[in-house]
């Protein structure tokens, strides 16, 4: 269903389609296939991750969703991928099976998705064709699945999504422990400022994900039982 926001349909997020997954685009994690969004703790954007480093955003930059979190590329696990979903989605797969001996069978297939972030939009994931091989064991309960698929999908310009901020205020209620705070060398470093109950989208978009080429980084494994479709 839709919720109207002005002009704008605002659909409830487990109302909307996601892809990939040991049932769905074998090469992509649960759910990572189509728009995303990266999250980061605002902390590793106003903190420094060494003592003798610099911070990569200033306050200011994330009030005014300015803060370019480029930086933090060279820090590894620096955000977290979420899918956003969309209102439309096609996906499907091919799959060819081979006994291999009792009980063992061998499979090779090749799965491919896309979503539509919203119905007409111009805002679309690329049509994704993932390879890949597995084994299954028939066992009385059903197949249980090992699969390993490969994506071509190398680095992706994403939206960053973090906390937004205001100045430590006391006169408003804020306590020291409010503050935002990280751990620096064993240190833990404080500024004054505090979180809201609110989120900021930053406007420059950020590279994640492995590079083009051949890379580990585009594997995917999925361990399940039952068959993929």
């Amino acid at each position: 269903f839709g919720l109207p926001l002005g002009s704008v349909p605002i659909v409830h997020p487990q109302k909307r389609f996601y892809s990939g997954g040991a049932n769905s685009v074998r090469g992509f994690a649960q759910g990572q296939l189509g728009p995303r969004v990266l999250t980061v703790d605002v902390s590793r954007l106003l903190l420094p991750s060494t003592p003798e480093g610099a911070a990569p955003c200033q306050p200011l930059e994330i009030e005014l969703l300015t803060c370019d979190a480029g930086p933090l590329r060279n820090e590894g696990g620096y955000g977290t991928p979420r899918p956003t979903g969309g209102s439309m989605v096609v996906e499907g797969g091919l799959e060819y099976r081979l006994p291999v001996k009792a009980r063992m069978e061998a499979a090779f297939f090749a799965d491919f998705g896309r979503i539509w972030a919203e119905a007409g939009s111009e805002h679309v994931s690329a049509f994704e064709i993932t390879p890949g091989l597995g084994l299954r064991y028939l066992s009385p309960i059903g197949p249980i699945r090992l699969d390993v698929a490969y994506r071509f999908l190398g680095i992706e310009a994403l939206p960053v999504v973090t906390s937004q901020i205001r100045p430590y205020d006391p006169t408003r209620g804020d306590v020291e422990t409010d503050k935002i705070r990280r751990s620096v060398g064993g240190v833990v470093e404080e500024i004054d400022f505090v979180l809201k109950d609110e989120l900021a989208v930053l406007d420059p978009l950020v590279a994640y994900g492995p590079g083009g080429g051949f890379s580990f980084g585009h594997l995917q494994l999925h361990i399940s039982i039952g068959q993929a479709f």
